[in-house]
Protein backbone atom coordinates (compact mmCIF):
# COMPACT_ATOMS: atom_id res chain seq x y z
CA UNK A 1 0.00 0.00 0.00
CA UNK A 2 1.63 3.20 -1.08
CA UNK A 3 1.87 5.99 1.12
CA UNK A 4 1.10 9.57 0.04
CA UNK A 5 1.53 12.51 3.16
CA UNK A 6 0.66 15.80 3.17
CA UNK A 7 2.54 17.32 6.56
CA UNK A 8 4.75 15.70 9.02
CA UNK A 9 3.32 12.42 10.17
CA UNK A 10 3.11 10.84 13.54
CA UNK A 11 6.10 10.20 14.81
CA UNK A 12 4.03 7.10 16.74
CA UNK A 13 4.39 5.58 12.87
CA UNK A 14 7.44 6.87 12.20
CA UNK A 15 9.69 4.07 10.53
CA UNK A 16 6.72 2.05 9.53
CA UNK A 17 5.67 0.28 6.21
CA UNK A 18 1.94 -0.94 5.45
CA UNK A 19 0.76 -3.33 3.19
CA UNK A 20 -2.81 -5.06 2.32
CA UNK A 21 -2.83 -8.45 1.57
CA UNK A 22 -6.08 -9.60 -0.32
CA UNK A 23 -7.62 -13.19 0.19
CA UNK A 24 -10.39 -12.91 -2.31
CA UNK A 25 -13.33 -15.41 -1.95
CA UNK A 26 -11.92 -16.58 1.49
CA UNK A 27 -15.12 -18.79 1.94
CA UNK A 28 -13.80 -20.99 -1.01
CA UNK A 29 -10.38 -21.05 0.52
CA UNK A 30 -9.54 -24.81 2.82
CA UNK A 31 -11.17 -24.88 5.88
CA UNK A 32 -9.16 -28.00 7.24
CA UNK A 33 -6.32 -27.45 9.40
CA UNK A 34 -3.10 -26.53 8.65
CA UNK A 35 -3.68 -25.97 5.17
CA UNK A 36 -2.30 -23.01 4.11
CA UNK A 37 -2.92 -19.81 1.90
CA UNK A 38 0.03 -17.59 0.79
CA UNK A 39 0.28 -13.95 -0.31
CA UNK A 40 2.84 -13.60 -3.31
CA UNK A 41 6.19 -12.32 -2.44
CA UNK A 42 6.30 -8.90 -1.87
CA UNK A 43 9.21 -6.76 -1.07
CA UNK A 44 10.05 -4.38 2.13
CA UNK A 45 12.37 -3.02 5.12
CA UNK A 46 14.91 -4.35 2.35
CA UNK A 47 13.77 -8.26 2.44
CA UNK A 48 11.15 -10.66 0.88
CA UNK A 49 8.17 -11.36 2.81
CA UNK A 50 4.97 -13.61 2.70
CA UNK A 51 1.50 -13.18 5.14
CA UNK A 52 0.35 -16.92 5.61
CA UNK A 53 -2.91 -17.72 6.30
CA UNK A 54 -4.27 -20.95 7.54
CA UNK A 55 -8.12 -20.99 7.55
CA UNK A 56 -8.94 -23.62 9.46
CA UNK A 57 -6.07 -22.94 11.88
CA UNK A 58 -2.88 -24.05 12.26
CA UNK A 59 -0.66 -26.43 14.70
CA UNK A 60 -2.73 -26.34 18.25
CA UNK A 61 -4.51 -23.84 17.54
CA UNK A 62 -8.37 -23.72 19.12
CA UNK A 63 -11.10 -25.41 16.89
CA UNK A 64 -12.57 -23.24 14.77
CA UNK A 65 -9.77 -20.82 14.78
CA UNK A 66 -7.98 -18.92 12.10
CA UNK A 67 -4.12 -19.01 12.36
CA UNK A 68 -1.68 -15.78 10.54
CA UNK A 69 2.20 -15.11 10.26
CA UNK A 70 4.07 -13.27 8.83
CA UNK A 71 7.30 -15.25 6.83
CA UNK A 72 10.48 -13.97 6.25
CA UNK A 73 12.08 -15.00 2.76
CA UNK A 74 15.07 -13.85 2.33
CA UNK A 75 18.54 -15.24 3.62
CA UNK A 76 19.93 -12.55 5.92
CA UNK A 77 18.11 -12.24 9.44
CA UNK A 78 16.12 -9.26 10.45
CA UNK A 79 13.91 -8.06 13.70
CA UNK A 80 11.12 -5.95 13.23
CA UNK A 81 7.84 -5.02 15.27
CA UNK A 82 4.58 -5.87 13.33
CA UNK A 83 1.05 -5.98 13.36
CA UNK A 84 -0.85 -8.12 11.22
CA UNK A 85 -4.67 -6.39 11.89
CA UNK A 86 -8.44 -7.13 10.44
CA UNK A 87 -10.35 -4.69 10.60
CA UNK A 88 -14.27 -4.59 10.68
CA UNK A 89 -15.12 -2.26 7.72
CA UNK A 90 -18.25 -0.75 9.26
CA UNK A 91 -17.06 0.13 12.63
CA UNK A 92 -13.55 0.80 12.19
CA UNK A 93 -12.97 -1.89 14.87
CA UNK A 94 -10.09 -4.36 15.15
CA UNK A 95 -10.84 -8.21 14.61
CA UNK A 96 -9.07 -11.01 17.18
CA UNK A 97 -5.44 -10.39 18.27
CA UNK A 98 -5.31 -7.28 15.33
CA UNK A 99 -4.25 -5.09 18.54
CA UNK A 100 -0.97 -7.07 19.05
CA UNK A 101 2.22 -5.81 18.24
CA UNK A 102 4.91 -8.72 18.04
CA UNK A 103 8.62 -8.24 18.22
CA UNK A 104 10.86 -11.11 16.86
CA UNK A 105 14.03 -11.89 14.64
CA UNK A 106 13.28 -13.66 11.38
CA UNK A 107 16.44 -15.79 10.84
CA UNK A 108 17.37 -19.05 8.83
CA UNK A 109 15.76 -21.25 12.30
CA UNK A 110 12.95 -19.15 12.22
CA UNK A 111 11.54 -17.71 9.37
CA UNK A 112 7.38 -17.57 10.41
CA UNK A 113 5.86 -15.86 13.39
CA UNK A 114 2.65 -14.88 13.97
CA UNK A 115 -0.82 -15.71 15.62
CA UNK A 116 -1.53 -19.64 16.01
CA UNK A 117 -5.06 -18.42 17.62
CA UNK A 118 -5.80 -14.92 15.64
CA UNK A 119 -9.32 -15.03 15.31
CA UNK A 120 -12.36 -17.15 14.99
CA UNK A 121 -13.89 -18.25 11.77
CA UNK A 122 -17.19 -16.94 12.98
CA UNK A 123 -15.95 -13.37 13.35
CA UNK A 124 -13.74 -13.65 10.28
CA UNK A 125 -16.40 -14.40 8.17
CA UNK A 126 -18.78 -11.79 9.56
CA UNK A 127 -20.31 -9.35 6.26
CA UNK A 128 -18.20 -6.08 8.18
CA UNK A 129 -15.44 -8.16 8.02
CA UNK A 130 -15.51 -9.94 4.51
CA UNK A 131 -15.70 -7.13 1.88
CA UNK A 132 -17.53 -8.77 -1.24
CA UNK A 133 -16.03 -12.22 0.04
CA UNK A 134 -12.26 -10.72 0.20
CA UNK A 135 -10.21 -10.60 3.06
CA UNK A 136 -8.29 -7.53 3.87
CA UNK A 137 -4.98 -7.95 6.21
CA UNK A 138 -3.05 -5.06 6.93
CA UNK A 139 0.82 -5.94 7.89
CA UNK A 140 2.28 -2.72 9.67
CA UNK A 141 6.00 -3.02 10.20
CA UNK A 142 9.66 -1.85 11.00
CA UNK A 143 12.85 -2.43 11.75
CA UNK A 144 13.91 -3.07 15.62
CA UNK A 145 16.78 -1.72 16.37
CA UNK A 146 16.76 -2.67 19.88
CA UNK A 147 19.67 -4.67 19.70
CA UNK A 148 19.72 -7.84 22.29
CA UNK A 149 17.35 -10.66 21.15
CA UNK A 150 19.02 -13.39 23.59
CA UNK A 151 17.26 -11.70 26.43
CA UNK A 152 14.48 -13.64 28.04
CA UNK A 153 11.38 -13.38 26.41
CA UNK A 154 8.64 -12.73 29.23
CA UNK A 155 5.09 -13.11 27.48
CA UNK A 156 1.87 -10.52 27.98
CA UNK A 157 -1.00 -11.48 30.09
CA UNK A 158 -3.25 -12.58 27.43
CA UNK A 159 -6.69 -12.17 28.71
CA UNK A 160 -8.14 -9.15 26.94
CA UNK A 161 -6.97 -10.53 23.32
CA UNK A 162 -8.20 -13.97 24.31
CA UNK A 163 -11.57 -12.35 25.71
CA UNK A 164 -12.18 -10.41 22.36
CA UNK A 165 -11.82 -14.04 20.48
CA UNK A 166 -15.17 -15.06 22.45
CA UNK A 167 -16.58 -11.64 20.71
CA UNK A 168 -19.51 -12.74 18.86
CA UNK A 169 -18.56 -16.41 18.58
CA UNK A 170 -21.46 -18.48 17.93
CA UNK A 171 -19.86 -21.99 18.71
CA UNK A 172 -19.45 -21.19 22.00
CA UNK A 173 -22.30 -18.77 22.74
CA UNK A 174 -24.91 -19.31 25.72
CA UNK A 175 -27.33 -15.81 25.00
CA UNK A 176 -28.12 -14.16 22.26
CA UNK A 177 -29.48 -10.89 21.03
CA UNK A 178 -31.80 -10.06 18.53
CA UNK A 179 -31.78 -6.59 17.30
CA UNK A 180 -34.06 -4.99 14.36
CA UNK A 181 -33.43 -8.21 12.06
CA UNK A 182 -29.88 -8.84 13.59
CA UNK A 183 -28.44 -11.63 15.65
CA UNK A 184 -25.80 -11.03 18.30
CA UNK A 185 -24.17 -14.07 19.94
CA UNK A 186 -22.36 -13.44 23.56
CA UNK A 187 -22.02 -15.31 26.90
CA UNK A 188 -23.58 -15.40 30.09
CA UNK A 189 -20.79 -15.55 32.33
CA UNK A 190 -18.83 -12.77 30.44
CA UNK A 191 -21.79 -10.67 30.83
CA UNK A 192 -22.28 -10.66 34.53
CA UNK A 193 -19.00 -10.15 34.93
CA UNK A 194 -17.55 -7.56 32.67
CA UNK A 195 -21.02 -5.51 32.64
CA UNK A 196 -21.97 -6.19 36.16
CA UNK A 197 -25.66 -4.62 37.52
CA UNK A 198 -26.35 -3.53 34.27
CA UNK A 199 -29.19 -4.20 31.89
CA UNK A 200 -27.54 -6.53 29.45
CA UNK A 201 -26.62 -8.65 32.76
CA UNK A 202 -30.19 -8.72 33.77
CA UNK A 203 -31.38 -9.98 30.46
CA UNK A 204 -29.28 -13.28 31.29
CA UNK A 205 -31.98 -14.09 34.15
CA UNK A 206 -34.38 -16.51 32.92
CA UNK A 207 -33.41 -16.34 29.01
CA UNK A 208 -34.37 -19.44 26.84
CA UNK A 209 -31.82 -20.18 25.43
CA UNK A 210 -33.13 -21.30 22.38
CA UNK A 211 -34.28 -18.22 20.98
CA UNK A 212 -33.21 -14.87 21.26
CA UNK A 213 -33.88 -11.90 23.89
CA UNK A 214 -35.56 -8.98 22.03
CA UNK A 215 -33.82 -5.40 22.13
CA UNK A 216 -35.71 -2.22 21.88
CA UNK A 217 -36.51 -1.83 18.12
CA UNK A 218 -35.16 1.92 18.33
CA UNK A 219 -31.53 0.87 19.01
CA UNK A 220 -29.47 0.90 16.03
CA UNK A 221 -27.44 -2.41 15.56
CA UNK A 222 -24.24 -1.31 15.05
CA UNK A 223 -25.00 0.76 18.01
CA UNK A 224 -25.34 -2.31 19.80
CA UNK A 225 -22.61 -4.36 18.28
CA UNK A 226 -20.35 -1.57 19.36
CA UNK A 227 -21.58 -1.68 22.84
CA UNK A 228 -21.76 -4.97 23.22
CA UNK A 229 -17.29 -5.19 21.63
CA UNK A 230 -16.84 -2.45 24.77
CA UNK A 231 -18.19 -5.37 27.41
CA UNK A 232 -16.00 -7.62 25.34
CA UNK A 233 -12.99 -5.50 26.14
CA UNK A 234 -12.65 -4.04 22.61
CA UNK A 235 -11.21 -0.26 21.87
CA UNK A 236 -13.91 1.62 19.56
CA UNK A 237 -11.81 4.41 17.04
CA UNK A 238 -12.15 7.74 17.35
CA UNK A 239 -13.36 8.00 13.99
CA UNK A 240 -16.68 6.38 15.34
CA UNK A 241 -16.24 7.98 18.95
CA UNK A 242 -16.65 11.20 17.01
CA UNK A 243 -19.66 10.22 14.56
CA UNK A 244 -21.75 8.29 17.31
CA UNK A 245 -21.07 9.34 20.81
CA UNK A 246 -24.09 11.04 21.31
CA UNK A 247 -25.83 7.40 20.46
CA UNK A 248 -23.59 5.42 21.93
CA UNK A 249 -23.76 7.71 25.40
CA UNK A 250 -27.72 7.14 25.65
CA UNK A 251 -27.57 3.40 24.54
CA UNK A 252 -25.25 3.11 27.49
CA UNK A 253 -27.63 4.86 29.56
CA UNK A 254 -30.87 3.19 28.57
CA UNK A 255 -28.56 -0.25 29.23
CA UNK A 256 -26.19 0.95 32.46
CA UNK A 257 -23.31 0.70 31.15
CA UNK A 258 -21.55 2.96 33.57
CA UNK A 259 -17.98 3.04 31.83
CA UNK A 260 -19.39 2.87 28.52
CA UNK A 261 -21.20 6.07 29.34
CA UNK A 262 -18.43 8.12 30.81
CA UNK A 263 -16.54 7.37 27.62
CA UNK A 264 -19.40 8.32 25.42
CA UNK A 265 -19.60 11.48 27.36
CA UNK A 266 -15.98 12.40 26.98
CA UNK A 267 -16.12 11.71 24.02
CA UNK A 268 -19.34 13.65 23.45
CA UNK A 269 -17.74 16.43 25.08
CA UNK A 270 -14.69 16.26 22.93
CA UNK A 271 -16.82 17.12 19.97
CA UNK A 272 -19.13 19.60 21.54
CA UNK A 273 -19.42 23.13 19.89
CA UNK A 274 -21.49 24.77 22.71
CA UNK A 275 -22.83 27.96 21.78
CA UNK A 276 -24.59 31.14 23.03
CA UNK A 277 -27.75 29.30 21.28
CA UNK A 278 -27.46 25.83 22.61
CA UNK A 279 -25.36 26.01 26.31
CA UNK A 280 -28.95 25.78 28.20
CA UNK A 281 -30.29 23.01 25.90
CA UNK A 282 -27.06 21.51 26.74
CA UNK A 283 -27.14 21.34 30.07
CA UNK A 284 -30.71 20.79 30.36
CA UNK A 285 -29.42 17.43 28.23
CA UNK A 286 -26.50 17.01 30.85
CA UNK A 287 -29.06 17.05 33.72
CA UNK A 288 -31.72 14.55 32.28
CA UNK A 289 -29.08 12.20 31.53
CA UNK A 290 -27.16 12.64 34.76
CA UNK A 291 -23.60 13.68 32.85
CA UNK A 292 -22.12 15.01 35.40
CA UNK A 293 -19.14 16.75 33.01
CA UNK A 294 -21.17 17.31 30.39
CA UNK A 295 -22.82 19.91 33.52
CA UNK A 296 -19.93 20.93 34.06
CA UNK A 297 -18.61 22.26 30.84
CA UNK A 298 -22.04 23.74 30.05
CA UNK A 299 -22.24 25.37 32.92
CA UNK A 300 -19.09 27.13 33.00
CA UNK A 301 -19.61 27.99 29.41
CA UNK A 302 -23.23 29.73 30.61
CA UNK A 303 -21.41 31.78 33.42
CA UNK A 304 -18.91 32.57 30.86
CA UNK A 305 -21.01 34.08 28.77
CA UNK A 306 -24.10 34.78 31.29
CA UNK A 307 -25.13 38.35 30.09
CA UNK A 308 -25.88 37.12 26.32
CA UNK A 309 -27.81 34.01 27.66
CA UNK A 310 -29.85 35.73 30.36
CA UNK A 311 -30.93 38.40 27.54
CA UNK A 312 -31.52 36.06 24.89
CA UNK A 313 -34.38 33.58 24.35
CA UNK A 314 -32.23 30.66 25.67
CA UNK A 315 -32.47 32.37 29.28
CA UNK A 316 -36.15 32.12 28.74
CA UNK A 317 -35.77 28.41 28.83
CA UNK A 318 -33.84 28.72 32.24
CA UNK A 319 -36.53 30.57 33.64
CA UNK A 320 -38.95 28.11 32.27
CA UNK A 321 -37.21 25.12 34.79
CA UNK A 322 -36.65 25.35 38.22
CA UNK A 323 -33.85 22.62 37.89
CA UNK A 324 -32.15 25.00 35.40
CA UNK A 325 -32.67 28.46 37.14
CA UNK A 326 -31.17 26.53 40.27
CA UNK A 327 -28.46 24.94 39.01
CA UNK A 328 -26.80 27.73 36.89
CA UNK A 329 -27.93 30.28 39.69
CA UNK A 330 -25.60 28.27 41.92
CA UNK A 331 -22.91 28.11 40.04
CA UNK A 332 -23.37 32.36 39.17
CA UNK A 333 -23.45 33.29 42.63
CA UNK A 334 -20.54 30.70 43.47
CA UNK A 335 -18.44 31.56 40.12
CA UNK A 336 -14.81 31.04 39.71
CA UNK A 337 -13.02 32.01 43.24
CA UNK A 338 -14.37 29.43 44.63
CA UNK A 339 -11.20 27.22 45.51
CA UNK A 340 -12.99 24.06 46.50
CA UNK A 341 -14.38 23.26 42.93
CA UNK A 342 -12.25 20.22 41.48
CA UNK A 343 -12.87 19.42 38.03
CA UNK A 344 -14.85 16.37 37.52
CA UNK A 345 -11.88 14.28 35.67
CA UNK A 346 -9.96 15.12 38.41
CA UNK A 347 -11.95 13.60 41.19
CA UNK A 348 -12.72 10.33 37.95
CA UNK A 349 -9.21 9.85 37.94
CA UNK A 350 -8.03 10.05 41.64
CA UNK A 351 -10.95 7.72 42.29
CA UNK A 352 -9.83 5.43 39.43
CA UNK A 353 -5.69 5.47 40.94
CA UNK A 354 -7.64 4.59 44.14
CA UNK A 355 -9.63 1.64 42.73
CA UNK A 356 -12.90 3.00 43.76
CA UNK A 357 -16.18 3.51 41.65
CA UNK A 358 -15.95 7.03 39.73
CA UNK A 359 -19.34 7.43 38.58
CA UNK A 360 -21.72 10.33 40.10
CA UNK A 361 -21.82 13.52 40.96
CA UNK A 362 -18.91 15.77 42.20
CA UNK A 363 -20.44 16.02 45.97
CA UNK A 364 -20.86 11.91 45.39
CA UNK A 365 -17.58 11.31 44.19
CA UNK A 366 -15.63 13.84 46.95
CA UNK A 367 -17.60 11.94 49.85
CA UNK A 368 -16.33 8.55 48.15
CA UNK A 369 -13.03 10.01 48.55
CA UNK A 370 -13.24 11.14 51.92
CA UNK A 371 -14.48 7.32 53.05
CA UNK A 372 -12.34 6.70 55.57
CA UNK A 373 -10.36 9.62 56.08
CA UNK A 374 -10.54 12.46 58.95
CA UNK A 375 -10.03 14.85 56.83
CA UNK A 376 -13.41 17.42 55.96
CA UNK A 377 -15.08 17.62 52.83
CA UNK A 378 -13.42 20.32 51.94
CA UNK A 379 -9.77 19.45 53.23
CA UNK A 380 -10.45 16.21 50.27
CA UNK A 381 -11.36 18.21 47.52
CA UNK A 382 -8.33 20.55 47.88
CA UNK A 383 -5.92 17.44 48.26
CA UNK A 384 -7.41 16.54 44.84
CA UNK A 385 -7.13 19.90 43.53
CA UNK A 386 -3.61 19.76 44.48
CA UNK A 387 -2.79 16.64 42.98
CA UNK A 388 -4.58 17.69 39.75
Amino acid sequence: MSNIHVGNPPTDWEGWESRLIHFHDFAALLSEKNKPAWSPIFNSLDSDWKVVLYPGGFGEASGMMVSLYLQHCSETDISVFFYLSVKDKINETSVGASDDCMSHTFCQADKTFGHENFATRSAITQSNVLEYGTLTVELRFKLDTGGDHCQQFIPKNRFVQNMKLLFLDQDSADISFKVGDQIFFAHKLVLRTCAKRSILASLCDDCDESSSVPISSDLDPQVFRLMLFHVYGGEISSDVWQDRSKEMLEAADKYGLSNLKIEAEGWYVKTLSLSTENAVEVLAYAIDMNCFLLKEVANKFIVDHSKEILSSDSGKMIRGRKTLMSDVLDVLVTGEDNLIQPHINTLRIELDRQGKEFDGSRELLIARLQEGKDESLIDVAKDVIRKG
